[in-house]
């Protein structure tokens, strides 16, 4: 399909299938699983390691449009969320690892290290911890829990009481 002139568009059917975004950036480039992943069915029976068939893949730059730029005109959103243009939404997550360069079997295994929502840092660990402001700390520990791999980069920002809004999106 994309190949075709298609825009491709990432989505997720959670919570009926577990929100691993990585792992959906994943099987979009390999066709295949990760057998190390608990969320892979890979990693219950192998028979569904490998490929899933000879089809052509996508590349890493499409998976990213897809899950970014394509994503936002499809909502209808592209004026204001999808890339980091003046004028948008400061919306991005950080990555323990260079997405565009890490092996293929392991592209389903990246961390996020700091999310921004706004413009604002609603969720950062490790190296980024001290970005967060002290008063959003606390909901740091909550943002870890909606995302226990770290995968998906989710996280509860606060409305201007400080009171839990959302799960940093902008739905």
């Amino acid at each position: 399909m994309r190949k075709a002139g298609a825009r491709v568009v990432h989505g997720s059917d959670w919570p009926i299938d577990p929100f691993d975004t990585f792992l959906a950036l994943k099987i979009g480039v390999t066709r295949s699983g990760d057998s190390t992943n608990p969320h892979s069915a890979a990693s219950i029976a192998p028979i569904f390691e490998g490929p899933i068939n000879a089809d052509p893949a996508l590349s890493r730059n499409d998976v990213l449009r897809a899950i970014t730029m394509n994503s936002a005109h499809q909502l209808r959103l592209d004026k204001v969320v999808g890339s980091v243009e003046v004028g948008k939404f400061a919306d991005l997550i950080v990555l323990d690892r260079n997405f565009m360069s890490v092996p293929d079997e392991e592209l389903g295994r990246n961390r996020v290290l700091l999310t921004m929502v706004g413009g604002k840092v609603v969720m950062a660990v490790d190296a980024f911890a001290n970005t967060l402001p002290e008063a959003q700390r606390a909901m740091n520990d909550r943002a870890r829990v909606l995302s226990l791999r770290g995968s998906t980069g989710h996280a509860i920002p606060t409305d201007a009481k400080g009171a839990p809004h959302g799960d940093g999106h902008r739905h």
